[in-house]
């Protein structure tokens, strides 16, 4: 029905982080400082290979244990891409109306 999901403005759901919190992420937790771009229409594997020639990061196959790993370098403004904040709040409110 609606409200339950929705359809990503960029290629996949990780097109929502944000540059910052992959350099972040990068840096802190695989010792890599790269000049990262997520291209909205790209695939983050992609991107993260193509923002340096030493990087042989296997994001793919790694996608859960990255993931939870990036989520700690996501800050409260990181979450004005896209329409992400706009998407976030309808599903708060719609859980809220579930819960009711």
């Amino acid at each position: 029905g609606e409200g339950n999901c929705w359809i990503t403005r960029g290629r996949e759901i990780e097109n929502y982080l944000t540059d910052s919190s992959i350099k972040k992420w990068l840096k802190k937790e695989h010792k890599i400082s790269s000049d990262i771009e997520n291209i909205k229409d790209e695939k983050i594997e992609n991107n993260i290979l193509n923002s340096g020639k030493d990087i042989k990061l296997d994001y793919s196959s790694n996608k859960t244990i990255f993931s939870s790993e990036i989520v700690n370098y996501i800050d409260q403004e990181d979450l004005n891409v896209l329409d992400l904040k706009s998407r976030l709040a309808s599903l708060i409110e719609q859980i809220e109306i579930w819960n009711a």
